[in-house]
């Protein structure tokens, strides 16, 4: 995707945004109220689905001391926003 997308995501704002097929393992996946999912692994995808393996990134100062994946399956051509910071960045 050459063109820089924005999405507007509820309790964050406007954040940059890509489809979901073009997520890749390390992305950070920006979710409504700041709630954050890196993605770990794409598990399988198709022309119209991609499922991916992620995991809760921590907000700056939340405790959060153990690690827990789920699947997401998003249609490839969802738009989602990519987080700008994301995992306890800053000092509490």
């Amino acid at each position: 995707m050459n063109k820089t997308t924005e999405i507007e995501i509820e309790g964050v704002g406007l954040v940059p945004a890509k489809p979901a097929g073009e997520f890749k393992p390390g992305d950070v996946i920006q979710r409504a109220h700041r709630y954050t999912l890196k993605v770990v692994r794409i598990v399988s995808e198709d022309d119209q689905e991609i499922t991916f393996e992620v995991e809760h990134v921590p907000e700056e100062c939340e405790f959060w001391d153990w690690k827990y994946t789920h699947m997401e399956v998003f249609q490839k051509s969802k738009v989602l926003g990519i987080a700008r910071r994301h995992g306890n960045e800053g000092m509490c």
